[in-house]
Order: C-alpha cells, then structure tokens, then sequence
C-alpha cells in the first residue's frame, strides 16, 4: 500500500505502509510534507523519516532495529519472532563487546527457550529488548506498531513501573546526601508521570493504565525523560550493549513465586485481582540483585573496562529501565498477530495475485 500525503509530496508517497491509518513516526502526512517541502531541511528529515518507517515496519517481522545513537557499532537486527531467530541473532549483542565468547550467552537462550516451552505468554527478558534496544519511533503521539511476536510486552511495559518507582524512591531515600543527582532527576520525572498515570486510572478499581501519551497533552513529558536518559547513557564511559547483557543475564532466570499478593498490594496500590505477580517479582528481583551490580560488571572483564565505571553503573541501569518506560508508554503493539517470517524482510522476490 501507498500513503497518501495531503499535498501529494512524492517523497512521501513512496513510504508503504502495513496500514494506511497509521502515520509516519506520529506525524500528520500533510505536515510531514509541508516539512519536506521547506528546501532546506530535505536533507535533514528524509533519513530521520525513512528510519523511522524502516523500523516500525521491520518489528511486524520480529525485527528489532538497534538505536544507532547507543548503539552504533552493531550493525544489525535482533530477530524475537522466533527462538531460532533469537538464537541466531542475539550472540551478535555479546560478541562485539570484544570479549572471548562463554556460556553466558547459551545461558540466556537456555532460560528463554525453557521459558518458551512452559507455553507462557510472559517470557522473562525478552520483549523488554524491543525499548531497551529500539530507538523511539513516535515523535509526537502514541504510535501503533506491530508486535514483534506473540508474548506480553514485558516488565516495563506494566505495573513493573509501580515497582520500579516504590523501589527507587527506597534506594533514593537509603541512600539520603550520597544520592546521585541522575537518581534524584529519574525519581522527580517518576513521580510527575505516576501523578499522571493516577489521574488516569479507573475510579473503582486500582488498575495500571496502559498509556499516559492516550493524552497528547503529556507526551512532551514522556519525550524529554526519553532524551534525558538516552543523552546519559551515550555519556558514560562503557558500552551500552554491556550494560543491557548484565541487565538480561539477569532477566531471564526462572522466577521466584510472590509470597505475599496484599503485601504487593499496600507496597504498590494495585488491586490484588489485577495484580500480575510475574511482573511484580520480575521488577523486584531486578533491585535485589541491584548490589551485585559492580561483581556481574567486574566478571566480564571486557576490553576497555576499568574499576572508574563502578559509580557509573547503579544509575546507567536506572537510567536504561526508566528509558524503556518511557519507550513503552509511546508505543501500542498491535497484538494478537503473529509475525512474518524474518527471512522475508527485505525481500525482493516478486508476490503474484490471483
């Protein structure tokens, strides 16, 4: 299919769509083409847009294409639409950290496959790849996109954020005068977006609201905590790449059951019946092994790695989570739909219609 544009930019026509209702990275095509029409900035919006449409098209095929501004030195996608596709790809993540290949990455397949064959539709780690890896594709409002599979979207995709905001102001808190400022700047965003997810939230029941960017009024909230993390993050002095590893050995592990549904309850103000424990006790495992943090960075032992990182590290991990947040809260997956074969993306082989 072809998108139409309100003053027919041929440049925007060209970009096919797997539904014309959708707009390009979240803008009106018209505006889109009063932009491209503007002679200087052509040369600044059409590689912006043509990613944009090439990632949020590639996910429809379980393709994850890497934020090149975290990520540049890895020139490839991450195949979740399948566990062979998992498999194939994912090692590429581990490798370019220039360290000797080890049983840690059999590992992580190990667990999601174990994980898979459960017939779950929660697999610990894995669709929380698609934010903490992909760039954001929405620029002004909730976008629709492809699931990349057929599994729920993940920890930071749900009442894990509850978790993760009760958790930080903890960490905050213990921690009085020798808190960061990164920790002290994420609690202060955290608590304006819970101030609005509460507004949002059902009289009668305490459920987690799925998206604050529903409201177009708070999306410029959620963008600028977006660009705040990822400037930190291409700030600190070790590999993105590395940090989301040591986050994902730790993800995918078998989880531990919730022991105590009312305690989650009082500690996250969710109502017990909508209480998803698995997400509860995946978030909660994340900030219990929050200490070992500096020992799981120390035992890669990559090239360039020095004991400096260590201060780094506690809010680099805050700052990737919080960042996948946001990812989420400015990104609807269609679900329900498996995905094409990866093998077809890119595809030139001509389609004949009877």
């Amino acid at each position: 299919m072809t998108a139409v544009a309100e003053d027919d930019c041929p440049l925007v026509n060209t970009a096919s769509s797997l539904d014309t209702s959708m707009t390009l990275a979240g803008w009106p095509y018209g505006l889109v083409a009063r932009r491209f029409y503007s002679g200087d900035e052509l040369a600044c919006w059409v590689p912006l847009l043509a990613r944009l449409h090439r990632q949020g098209e590639s996910i429809s095929f379980g393709l994850v294409a890497l934020d090149p501004s975290l990520l540049p030195n890895n020139q490839f996608d991450l195949d979740i639409g399948s566990y062979e596709g998992l498999e194939r790809t994912l090692p590429f993540l581990y490798y370019n950290l220039q360290v000797r290949p080890s049983k840690r990455v059999r590992n992580v397949l190990r667990d999601i496959k174990k994980s898979m064959k459960t017939g779950d539709d929660f697999i610990p780690g894995l669709n929380d790849l698609v934010p903490l890896l992909s760039g954001m594709l929405a620029t002004s409002r909730l976008r629709r996109i492809p699931a990349p599979n057929l599994y729920s979207r993940g920890v930071t995709a749900s009442e894990g954020f509850l978790v993760f905001s009760k958790r930080l102001e903890d960490l905050v808190s213990t921690r009085g005068k020798l808190a960061t400022k990164q920790s002290l700047d994420i609690l202060s965003y955290v608590q304006d977006i819970n101030a609005q997810l509460n507004s949002l939230r059902e009289p009668e029941r305490q459920s987690f609201p799925k998206y604050i960017t529903e409201d177009e009024k708070f999306v410029p909230l959620i963008l600028r905590c977006y660009e705040e993390m990822t400037n930190f993050l291409r700030s600190v002095n070790f590999d993105y790449n590395f940090l989301v590893w040591v986050h994902i050995t730790q993800a995918v592990m078998p989880l531990k059951p919730l022991t105590d549904r009312h305690k989650a309850h009082e500690l996250y103000g969710l109502d017990p019946e909508d209480l998803d424990e698995r997400l509860v006790t995946s978030m909660e495992s994340y900030f219990d092994a929050l200490p070992d943090l500096p020992s799981r960075f120390t035992a890669y032992s990559y090239a360039g790695w020095s004991e400096s990182f260590l201060p780094e590290l506690e809010d680099s991990w805050l700052s990737m989570i919080f960042r996948a947040f946001c990812w989420q809260q400015s990104h609807e997956f269609i679900e329900g739909v498996p995905p094409l074969p990866s093998e077809y993306w890119n595809s030139k082989m001509p389609v004949y219609i009877g």
